[in-house]
Protein backbone atom coordinates (compact mmCIF):
# COMPACT_ATOMS: atom_id res chain seq x y z
CA UNK A 1 0.00 0.00 0.00
CA UNK A 2 2.41 2.44 1.02
CA UNK A 3 4.64 1.58 -2.03
CA UNK A 4 1.36 2.27 -4.12
CA UNK A 5 1.73 5.95 -2.79
CA UNK A 6 4.94 6.06 -3.43
CA UNK A 7 4.82 5.66 -7.44
CA UNK A 8 1.44 7.81 -7.11
CA UNK A 9 3.13 10.46 -5.15
CA UNK A 10 6.31 10.31 -7.44
CA UNK A 11 4.52 10.51 -10.54
CA UNK A 12 2.41 13.55 -9.78
CA UNK A 13 5.66 15.39 -8.63
CA UNK A 14 6.79 14.41 -12.55
CA UNK A 15 4.04 15.55 -13.95
CA UNK A 16 3.50 18.58 -11.90
CA UNK A 17 7.41 19.54 -12.80
CA UNK A 18 6.35 18.74 -16.59
CA UNK A 19 3.65 21.15 -16.16
CA UNK A 20 5.61 24.12 -14.41
CA UNK A 21 8.60 23.75 -17.06
CA UNK A 22 6.48 23.63 -20.07
CA UNK A 23 4.23 26.90 -18.53
CA UNK A 24 7.57 28.47 -17.74
CA UNK A 25 9.45 28.35 -21.37
CA UNK A 26 5.43 29.18 -22.63
CA UNK A 27 5.83 32.03 -20.93
CA UNK A 28 9.44 33.53 -22.09
CA UNK A 29 8.75 32.23 -25.54
CA UNK A 30 5.30 34.52 -25.82
CA UNK A 31 7.31 37.85 -23.81
CA UNK A 32 10.16 37.51 -26.19
CA UNK A 33 8.35 36.35 -29.23
CA UNK A 34 11.23 33.87 -29.86
CA UNK A 35 11.06 31.05 -32.50
CA UNK A 36 13.40 28.41 -34.38
CA UNK A 37 13.86 29.58 -37.63
CA UNK A 38 16.34 27.19 -40.05
CA UNK A 39 17.79 30.55 -41.74
CA UNK A 40 18.43 33.33 -39.29
CA UNK A 41 20.43 35.91 -41.77
CA UNK A 42 21.86 39.05 -40.38
CA UNK A 43 20.09 41.81 -41.65
CA UNK A 44 21.51 45.57 -42.57
CA UNK A 45 19.42 48.57 -41.78
CA UNK A 46 20.31 51.70 -43.52
CA UNK A 47 18.65 54.32 -42.28
CA UNK A 48 19.38 58.06 -44.07
CA UNK A 49 19.18 61.38 -41.62
CA UNK A 50 18.80 64.72 -42.38
CA UNK A 51 17.11 67.64 -40.31
CA UNK A 52 14.72 65.14 -38.86
CA UNK A 53 15.53 65.77 -35.37
CA UNK A 54 11.71 65.24 -33.64
CA UNK A 55 11.46 62.08 -35.08
CA UNK A 56 14.81 60.06 -35.41
CA UNK A 57 14.38 59.16 -31.54
CA UNK A 58 11.35 57.17 -32.30
CA UNK A 59 13.01 55.20 -35.55
CA UNK A 60 15.84 54.37 -33.63
CA UNK A 61 13.92 53.10 -30.83
CA UNK A 62 11.86 50.95 -32.81
CA UNK A 63 15.03 48.82 -34.48
CA UNK A 64 16.02 48.43 -31.44
CA UNK A 65 12.77 46.73 -29.77
CA UNK A 66 12.92 44.26 -33.20
CA UNK A 67 12.18 40.66 -31.62
CA UNK A 68 14.69 39.95 -34.15
CA UNK A 69 17.71 40.47 -32.97
CA UNK A 70 20.05 39.36 -35.80
CA UNK A 71 20.42 42.78 -37.17
CA UNK A 72 23.05 45.63 -37.33
CA UNK A 73 21.96 49.42 -38.04
CA UNK A 74 23.53 51.54 -40.61
CA UNK A 75 23.07 55.28 -39.98
CA UNK A 76 24.06 57.50 -42.93
CA UNK A 77 24.03 61.23 -41.44
CA UNK A 78 23.54 63.77 -44.49
CA UNK A 79 25.00 66.54 -42.73
CA UNK A 80 22.16 67.66 -41.13
CA UNK A 81 21.73 71.54 -39.10
CA UNK A 82 19.61 70.14 -36.55
CA UNK A 83 20.33 68.21 -33.72
CA UNK A 84 20.08 64.56 -35.17
CA UNK A 85 23.41 64.21 -35.28
CA UNK A 86 23.81 64.21 -31.00
CA UNK A 87 20.56 61.93 -30.82
CA UNK A 88 22.06 59.59 -33.61
CA UNK A 89 25.24 58.80 -31.23
CA UNK A 90 23.64 58.42 -27.92
CA UNK A 91 22.83 55.41 -30.02
CA UNK A 92 25.81 54.34 -31.72
CA UNK A 93 27.75 55.34 -28.31
CA UNK A 94 25.75 52.37 -26.09
CA UNK A 95 25.15 49.73 -28.58
CA UNK A 96 27.45 48.29 -30.41
CA UNK A 97 25.57 47.22 -33.93
CA UNK A 98 24.00 50.39 -34.54
CA UNK A 99 27.09 52.47 -36.58
CA UNK A 100 27.48 55.93 -38.02
CA UNK A 101 28.65 57.19 -41.48
CA UNK A 102 28.88 60.69 -42.91
CA UNK A 103 29.70 62.04 -45.98
CA UNK A 104 33.56 63.77 -46.04
CA UNK A 105 33.51 66.74 -44.25
CA UNK A 106 29.60 65.96 -43.24
CA UNK A 107 28.25 67.37 -46.66
CA UNK A 108 25.09 66.99 -47.22
CA UNK A 109 24.68 65.04 -50.58
CA UNK A 110 21.17 63.82 -50.75
CA UNK A 111 19.17 60.57 -50.81
CA UNK A 112 20.88 58.77 -53.34
CA UNK A 113 24.58 58.89 -52.41
CA UNK A 114 23.37 58.77 -48.77
CA UNK A 115 21.73 55.34 -49.78
CA UNK A 116 24.78 54.10 -51.57
CA UNK A 117 26.85 54.29 -48.81
CA UNK A 118 24.68 53.32 -46.41
CA UNK A 119 24.74 49.76 -49.10
CA UNK A 120 28.39 50.12 -49.61
CA UNK A 121 28.71 50.08 -45.10
CA UNK A 122 26.54 47.51 -44.76
CA UNK A 123 27.85 43.40 -44.04
CA UNK A 124 24.35 41.80 -44.09
CA UNK A 125 22.78 39.30 -46.59
CA UNK A 126 20.09 41.33 -46.84
CA UNK A 127 19.37 44.54 -46.43
CA UNK A 128 16.05 46.39 -45.01
CA UNK A 129 15.39 50.50 -45.08
CA UNK A 130 14.02 52.32 -42.57
CA UNK A 131 13.64 56.18 -43.60
CA UNK A 132 14.41 58.35 -40.18
CA UNK A 133 11.03 59.92 -39.81
CA UNK A 134 9.52 56.18 -40.14
CA UNK A 135 9.26 53.89 -37.66
CA UNK A 136 8.58 50.24 -37.32
CA UNK A 137 6.26 47.33 -35.91
CA UNK A 138 8.83 45.14 -32.91
CA UNK A 139 7.67 42.31 -35.69
CA UNK A 140 8.59 43.82 -38.93
CA UNK A 141 12.36 42.18 -39.56
CA UNK A 142 11.08 38.91 -37.74
CA UNK A 143 8.00 38.77 -40.27
CA UNK A 144 10.27 39.71 -43.19
CA UNK A 145 13.10 36.51 -42.12
CA UNK A 146 9.70 34.24 -41.94
CA UNK A 147 9.84 34.87 -45.60
CA UNK A 148 12.81 34.25 -46.43
CA UNK A 149 12.53 31.31 -44.95
CA UNK A 150 9.79 30.23 -46.55
CA UNK A 151 10.80 31.50 -50.03
CA UNK A 152 14.63 30.28 -51.02
CA UNK A 153 14.42 32.55 -53.55
CA UNK A 154 13.39 35.52 -52.22
CA UNK A 155 15.18 38.44 -53.11
CA UNK A 156 13.02 41.30 -52.66
CA UNK A 157 9.95 41.86 -50.14
CA UNK A 158 7.29 44.53 -48.62
CA UNK A 159 5.03 44.75 -46.27
CA UNK A 160 1.69 46.91 -46.07
CA UNK A 161 2.12 50.34 -44.50
CA UNK A 162 -0.07 52.61 -42.17
CA UNK A 163 -0.08 56.19 -42.72
CA UNK A 164 0.08 58.69 -40.08
CA UNK A 165 0.51 62.32 -39.67
CA UNK A 166 -0.82 65.03 -41.43
CA UNK A 167 -4.64 65.25 -41.92
CA UNK A 168 -4.57 66.62 -45.32
CA UNK A 169 -2.02 64.64 -46.94
CA UNK A 170 -3.67 61.54 -45.17
CA UNK A 171 -6.72 62.06 -47.14
CA UNK A 172 -4.85 63.03 -49.96
CA UNK A 173 -2.86 59.71 -49.73
CA UNK A 174 -6.32 57.53 -48.87
CA UNK A 175 -6.99 56.15 -52.47
CA UNK A 176 -3.59 55.38 -53.36
CA UNK A 177 -3.13 53.33 -50.23
CA UNK A 178 -6.42 51.49 -51.54
CA UNK A 179 -5.31 50.79 -54.45
CA UNK A 180 -1.94 49.48 -53.39
CA UNK A 181 -3.90 46.98 -51.18
CA UNK A 182 -6.04 45.92 -54.11
CA UNK A 183 -2.99 45.11 -56.25
CA UNK A 184 -1.34 43.23 -53.59
CA UNK A 185 -3.33 41.00 -51.94
CA UNK A 186 -0.74 37.62 -52.54
CA UNK A 187 1.73 36.69 -50.37
CA UNK A 188 4.44 35.94 -53.95
CA UNK A 189 3.46 38.59 -56.60
CA UNK A 190 4.93 39.05 -60.65
CA UNK A 191 5.32 41.69 -62.19
CA UNK A 192 6.54 43.04 -65.32
CA UNK A 193 7.87 46.43 -65.01
CA UNK A 194 5.73 47.81 -67.78
CA UNK A 195 2.69 47.35 -65.69
CA UNK A 196 4.19 49.88 -63.28
CA UNK A 197 4.48 52.65 -65.08
CA UNK A 198 1.49 55.02 -63.91
CA UNK A 199 2.00 54.59 -59.92
CA UNK A 200 4.53 52.83 -57.48
CA UNK A 201 2.75 50.05 -55.68
CA UNK A 202 5.72 50.49 -52.84
CA UNK A 203 4.73 53.55 -50.70
CA UNK A 204 7.54 53.71 -48.75
CA UNK A 205 11.43 52.77 -48.66
CA UNK A 206 10.64 52.18 -44.97
CA UNK A 207 8.52 48.62 -45.74
CA UNK A 208 11.30 46.80 -48.46
CA UNK A 209 14.03 44.51 -47.66
CA UNK A 210 16.48 43.54 -50.84
CA UNK A 211 19.02 40.57 -51.04
CA UNK A 212 22.38 43.03 -51.08
CA UNK A 213 23.94 40.94 -53.78
CA UNK A 214 21.18 42.31 -55.92
CA UNK A 215 20.93 45.81 -54.97
CA UNK A 216 24.59 46.60 -55.48
CA UNK A 217 24.30 45.34 -59.05
CA UNK A 218 21.46 48.02 -59.41
CA UNK A 219 21.47 51.79 -61.49
CA UNK A 220 21.38 54.58 -59.05
CA UNK A 221 21.20 57.17 -61.37
CA UNK A 222 17.74 58.18 -61.11
CA UNK A 223 16.41 61.30 -62.88
CA UNK A 224 14.12 62.01 -59.81
CA UNK A 225 16.14 61.36 -56.66
CA UNK A 226 12.95 61.54 -54.47
CA UNK A 227 11.60 58.25 -56.56
CA UNK A 228 14.78 56.40 -56.10
CA UNK A 229 12.76 53.78 -54.82
CA UNK A 230 10.67 53.07 -57.49
CA UNK A 231 13.74 53.41 -59.97
CA UNK A 232 15.07 50.72 -58.03
CA UNK A 233 11.92 48.36 -57.53
CA UNK A 234 11.13 48.30 -61.43
CA UNK A 235 15.01 47.12 -62.26
CA UNK A 236 14.34 44.20 -59.72
CA UNK A 237 11.09 43.56 -60.85
CA UNK A 238 12.10 42.30 -64.23
CA UNK A 239 13.75 39.33 -62.28
CA UNK A 240 12.58 38.37 -59.01
CA UNK A 241 8.97 38.59 -57.51
CA UNK A 242 7.74 40.57 -54.85
CA UNK A 243 7.16 38.90 -51.84
CA UNK A 244 4.12 40.49 -49.54
CA UNK A 245 3.13 40.36 -46.43
CA UNK A 246 0.05 41.62 -45.66
CA UNK A 247 0.59 42.92 -41.45
CA UNK A 248 1.05 46.43 -40.72
CA UNK A 249 4.50 46.72 -40.16
CA UNK A 250 5.94 49.71 -40.98
CA UNK A 251 4.28 53.58 -40.21
CA UNK A 252 4.19 55.86 -42.86
CA UNK A 253 4.83 59.43 -41.51
CA UNK A 254 2.56 62.02 -43.78
CA UNK A 255 3.75 65.69 -43.84
CA UNK A 256 2.40 69.18 -44.73
CA UNK A 257 4.99 70.05 -47.41
CA UNK A 258 5.30 66.50 -48.52
CA UNK A 259 6.80 66.32 -51.79
CA UNK A 260 4.71 64.37 -53.44
CA UNK A 261 1.83 66.71 -52.53
CA UNK A 262 2.87 70.28 -52.45
CA UNK A 263 4.65 69.64 -56.00
CA UNK A 264 2.06 66.77 -57.06
CA UNK A 265 1.69 68.68 -60.91
CA UNK A 266 5.13 69.42 -61.69
CA UNK A 267 6.32 65.43 -60.28
CA UNK A 268 3.23 63.77 -62.63
CA UNK A 269 4.49 65.55 -65.55
CA UNK A 270 8.03 64.25 -65.38
CA UNK A 271 7.07 60.66 -64.87
CA UNK A 272 6.77 60.16 -68.60
CA UNK A 273 10.87 61.22 -68.21
CA UNK A 274 10.93 59.15 -65.55
CA UNK A 275 9.61 55.77 -66.55
CA UNK A 276 11.38 56.36 -70.33
CA UNK A 277 14.54 56.84 -68.42
CA UNK A 278 13.91 53.59 -66.12
CA UNK A 279 13.09 51.62 -68.78
CA UNK A 280 15.83 52.35 -70.67
CA UNK A 281 18.08 51.15 -67.99
CA UNK A 282 16.08 48.26 -67.41
CA UNK A 283 15.96 46.55 -71.28
CA UNK A 284 19.54 47.36 -71.41
CA UNK A 285 21.05 43.81 -71.25
CA UNK A 286 24.07 44.68 -69.27
CA UNK A 287 21.48 45.39 -66.48
CA UNK A 288 20.58 42.22 -64.67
Amino acid sequence: MRQNKFYITFWFLIVVNALVVFFLFYTYKKQNNTEVLANQPLISVVVTSYNYEKYIEKTLKSILNQTYKNYEVIIIEDGSKDNSLNIIKKYTDKYENFHLFTHDNHQNKGLVESVKLGISKSKGKYIAFLESDDYWHKDNLLEKVRLINKYSDLVFAANRVEPFGDKNSLKIRRNYIKRINEVLFKEKNIFHPLQLIKFNIIPTFSCVIIRKDVLEKLNFDTIIPQFLDFWLYRQILLNHPLYYSKKVLTYWRQHDSYYSIKNQNKIQTSMEDFIKANNDVIFNPTIK
